[in-house]
């Protein structure tokens, strides 16, 4: 038996169906099997190339704000300093807005660099600067591109946004559409996929006989 309202919540997590004017978790059951036959007969159809499913739809993120789940509007130091302690790409990015902050005269960067080493200059900056200065340290990184060499999160882009559908759904499910769900072809592998085994046609066949608001559709 299929749980819908957690699968149309993995669904919505995708980016594969518009945000629903309602709270799933709290929805009632006549609301959620609405929309459930909605998408039966608009099933959300994802792409498959060579085995591998992808979710045409998935993109890759473009800024560090697109990765991390963070806003720059800390009202508390310490849990501004605690978001600083938990993100490396944050850190550095301090590192290089203390230094550029120490060479303006008469600033408290600028008194705290000449008196410390860098490492306990950033330190002492992030336990006394104003908090709408270190807020606008973060907002500037939020917004700032992704490196050409930024190691994406599996579960991004369109083959990652695939897998972390699939990786979530129970294993009868994947089994009676044909799913594999792969996670490394061999140790050290960066591969993380789902793959369809099973013919495209027959795949939609067991789909719909099981009123499952999903298909795959062969592409080059």
């Amino acid at each position: 038996m299929i749980n819908r309202r957690q699968f149309l919540k993995l669904l919505l997590g995708t980016g594969a169906c518009a945000v629903l004017p309602f709270d799933l978790q709290t929805a009632s059951e006549n609301t959620v099997s609405e929309v459930w036959e909605r998408l039966v007969r608009e099933p959300v159809v994802f792409d498959v190339s060579g085995g591998t499913v992808y979710a045409p739809w998935g993109e890759f993120p473009q800024t560090y704000g697109d990765v991390h789940d963070l806003s720059a509007d800390f009202t508390e130091r310490s849990e501004l300093i605690a978001a600083y302690d938990s993100y490396f790409d944050l850190q550095s990015h301090f590192y290089n807005a203390f230094e550029d902050a120490s060479s303006e005269d008469g600033s408290l960067a600028m008194q705290l660099y000449e008196k410390l080493d860098m490492d306990e200059g950033v330190v002492a900056w992030l336990q006394s600067a104003p908090l709408d200065e270190l807020n606008s340290v973060i907002d500037t990184w939020l917004a700032a591109d992704l490196p050409c060499c930024y190691e994406m999160p599996l579960q991004t882009g369109p083959m990652g946004e695939a897998y972390g559908f699939f990786l979530r759904q129970d294993a009868s499910l994947l089994t009676s559409i044909g799913i594999v769900v792969v996670e490394g072809e061999h140790p050290g592998s960066s591969y993380f996929a789902a793959e369809l085994r099973m013919p495209v046609v027959e795949a939609n066949i067991a789909a719909e006989a099981l009123d499952i608001p999903i298909r795959f559709r062969e592409v080059a």
